[in-house]
């Protein structure tokens, strides 16, 4: 188990480019995963992130408590010299900020007026999202007409802005691309 007769554990420890050599107790009686969490901690006090070492297919093993660090200990490979290095733990953070972001963007979407446009089927001025049929001349629904399924017979052209182009380009385009499609399945 990386250790002498005196149980003491031999380790080799990569952080940030950066190895360091140093010895832990391997006593019964002593917890080695927190021993070497602080001994890590005397050298960086501020350390929070978790400890992997390479199986001996080359697979990362990612350790965080006293078994799984005795179960890798246990293994031929790591009986001389304990072999690990730093991986970041995952963080929320991201995914918060992400979530922010993406209620960010549905604040902006719902403040935004299409003026002049009224939804054909609730009368109501459409605020968000705009969906202007694609075969009808003149039907525009406003998001939540759409997400209840209202005039689902036909495609609709989704304007996320009233900055979209509207122009009859645009129509032809989508409705050529409509019936392009429908050409293809049918």
């Amino acid at each position: 188990m990386a250790t002498k007769n005196d149980k003491t554990i031999n380790v080799k420890w990569s952080h940030n480019g950066a190895y360091r050599r140093f010895q832990i107790s391997g006593a019964d009686d002593v917890d080695i995963y927190e021993a070497l969490l602080q001994k890590v901690r005397s050298i960086i006090p501020d350390f929070n992130d978790c400890f992997a070492w390479n199986d001996e297919d080359g697979d990362e093993i990612v350790f965080s408590s006293y078994a799984e660090m005795k179960e890798a200990l246990a293994l031929p490979l790591n009986q001389n010299l304990f072999r690990i290095y730093t991986v970041a733990k995952p963080s929320t953070q991201p995914r918060e900020a992400e979530d922010n972001k993406d209620q960010t963007k549905e604040e902006k979407r719902a403040k935004v007026v299409h003026n002049g446009v009224v939804c054909d089927e609730c009368d109501k001025e459409v605020v968000g999202i705009r969906y202007k049929c694609a075969v009808c001349d003149d039907y525009d629904l406003c998001e939540e007409c759409e997400r209840k399924g209202k005039h689902s017979q036909h495609s609709m052209i989704r304007y996320a802005t009233p900055n979209m182009p509207v122009g009859d380009s645009m129509l032809t385009i989508c409705l050529f691309s409509v019936h392009v499609f429908w050409v293809i399945f049918i």
